[in-house]
Order: structure tokens, then C-alpha cells, then sequence
């Protein structure tokens, strides 16, 4: 019974999730990739997340097109590694919602990108729970 229930339950708890893709998945040491942050689910209209990623690993952040449609801005630390997006009206964001462009080290070794704690907003201002994406790995040779 405990499995039945978990399977029921699987589609609402994996509906809203936060994903990673990258432009390459090789590149060449100090090579620059865009990474996009991509939302899909329930509508919200305001959206938060982290990313981790190696130290050594600089990165930029400038709102996706989602973000750019909705008249919503896109907010991150120094860093890009903590960002909200965010905007005075109830558009609601689906779609590319942040881009990245990331300085990989020029370091050989396989760097893993982990989207984590997103968070999103309704309409009404309420929560709506998001869950995030797998990790994506980029190799530096």
C-alpha cells in the first residue's frame, strides 16, 4: 500500500522543477559555456534557487527569456550562485528563466553543476513547492 501511495503522489511532488543544461559538455581549459536555468510546473510568478558549482568556477547571470517575456528581473549574489527572479506584476514564468555564462577552470577534471533549494511564488504570493532538476557535469580536458 505504502508504494501505491508513493506513486500517486510522485507526479505532484516532481510537477514544478528547476533544470540545468549546459552548451557543451567538453570543453577546452578556460573555456567559456553557457548554462541555462530552465523552470517547468505550476505557474508562478516569482522563482528562487541556488546552484552549486566548483570554486574555481566564475560565472554571470543575466535573465532567460521567460524571465525577459514575464517583465520579470533576474537577482543573484556576486557569485550567480544564488539568484531570484522577481517582478512588480502576476506574469508567471515558464521556460528559460536565467542564463549563465561560466569560466571553466583551466584545470583538467569533470566540474558538476547541482541545482538546489528552488522556491516559487504564485500568483496570489503564496508557496508553491519546486523541485530541483538533476546535476549536469561539464569535463575540462
Amino acid at each position: 500500500m505504502k508504494k501505491l501511495l508513493w506513486l500517486l503522489a510522485w507526479p505532484m511532488l516532481a510537477a514544478n522543477t528547476v533544470s540545468l543544461t549546459a552548451g557543451a559538455t567538453t570543453v577546452a581549459p578556460g573555456a567559456t559555456v553557457t548554462v541555462v536555468a530552465s523552470y517547468s510546473g505550476t505557474a508562478v510568478n516569482g522563482l528562487q534557487w541556488n546552484l552549486v558549482w566548483p570554486s574555481t568556477v566564475t560565472a554571470m547571470a543575466v535573465a532567460g527569456q521567460a524571465a525577459n517575456n514575464a517583465s520579470k528581473t533576474l537577482y543573484c549574489n556576486s557569485t550567480a550562485s544564488k539568484c531570484l527572479i522577481a517582478g512588480l506584476n502576476q506574469n508567471v514564468l515558464t521556460g528559460n528563466v536565467g542564463r549563465f555564462t561560466v569560466k571553466m577552470p583551466t584545470v583538467a577534471g569533470t566540474y558538476t553543476f547541482v541545482p538546489s533549494n528552488p522556491l516559487g511564488s504564485s500568483t496570489t504570493g503564496t508557496p508553491v513547492a519546486v523541485s530541483p532538476g538533476p546535476s549536469i557535469s561539464i569535463k575540462v580536458r
